[in-house]
C-alpha cells in the first residue's frame, strides 16, 4: 500500500521575506488506536486485553524512571528510547551553565525490524485536505 501525500507550501522562518517552497506533508488515512492494537495482540497470543493494557502502563512507569535517571532505554526490535537537549551557546565552556539548556525531548531510535517495514515504501500525491478553521471546509489560498 502506498504512503498518501500532499504538497503544501511553506514559508521559511528565518527568512519570511523569501517566497514559500513548496514540501510533502503525508496524509494519515486513520489511526491504529492503542484499544485496537491491545486486541490485535490479544488474538496473537495467550494475554488478555487487560494483562497488556497493565503492563504498557507498567512499562511506561519503568521507562519513565529509566530515562529521569539518564539512562537510555532499548525495547528491542522495537528501538531505544533516550533524552536529548538543544542549548544555547556560550561564548566559553566556563560560561555554558544547565540554565543554557532547553527543555529535553524524548528521541526514538526505531530498531531494524522498523526501519526494514518503511524501506522501499511507495507514495501517492492527494488533494490537501481543507485548513481547519476555513469558512465552510473550504482551503485558503495557499498563503503561509
Amino acid at each position: 500500500m502506498a504512503i498518501n501525500y500532499s504538497v503544501t507550501p511553506r514559508k521559511n522562518p528565518k527568512n519570511p521575506q523569501d517566497p514559500a517552497k513548496y514540501y510533502a506533508q503525508t496524509q494519515v488515512v486513520s489511526e491504529y488506536s492503542f484499544d485496537d492494537l491491545c486486541s490485535d495482540l490479544q488474538a496473537m497470543c495467550t494475554l488478555t486485553e487487560g494483562d497488556i493494557k497493565a503492563t504498557t502502563a507498567n512499562m511506561v512507569h519503568c521507562i519513565s524512571s529509566a530515562l529521569r535517571n539518564g539512562r537510555s532505554v532499548r525495547l528491542g526490535e522495537l528501538g531505544l528510547l533516550r533524552i536529548v537537549v538543544s542549548s544555547t551557546g556560550a561564548e566559553t565552556k566556563e560560561a555554558f551553565t544547565a540554565a543554557n539548556i532547553r527543555k529535553p525531548r524524548i528521541a526514538f531510535y526505531a530498531g531494524n525490524r522498523l526501519r526494514e517495514a518503511v524501506a522501499g515504501l511507495r507514495f501517492n500525491q492527494v488533494e490537501p485536505r481543507p485548513q481547519k478553521g476555513s469558512e465552510n471546509g473550504q482551503e485558503d489560498d495557499g498563503q503561509v
